[in-house]
């Protein structure tokens, strides 16, 4: 919960390190709170411009959340992928390279 309140702070980095940190211990088949996580990685560098590292837990959380059947973290990775689409970086390869797996 640390790493979630220091996102909606805007404390990018910090955020990050809980994340990861609690993702270390986090149970693996609570697969809906680690694709929730995920997302929240993903938001994180995206704000940060660490495009490749936002679309590799987006992936990642696209994949878990849809294996959980997890409607609300699925619409939260397809904002921000619309966001990705609609931002400076959006003819980057990274994000031409998930367009198959989450673009509609």
């Amino acid at each position: 919960q640390k790493g979630v309140n220091a996102m909606y702070l805007g404390k990018y980095k910090q955020a990050i390190e809980l994340i990861d940190k609690s993702l270390i211990n986090y149970d693996p088949t609570l697969v809906r709170g680690r694709a929730r996580l995920l997302a929240q990685k993903a938001e994180a560098y995206f704000k940060l411009g660490i495009i490749d590292a936002c679309v590799l837990n987006l992936k990642e959380a696209y994949t878990l959340a849809r294996s959980s059947g997890s409607s609300k973290v699925i619409n939260k990775v397809k904002a921000l992928y619309n966001n990705l689409t609609q931002s400076k970086w959006r003819k980057d390869w990274y994000v031409a390279e998930i367009n198959h797996l989450i673009g509609e």
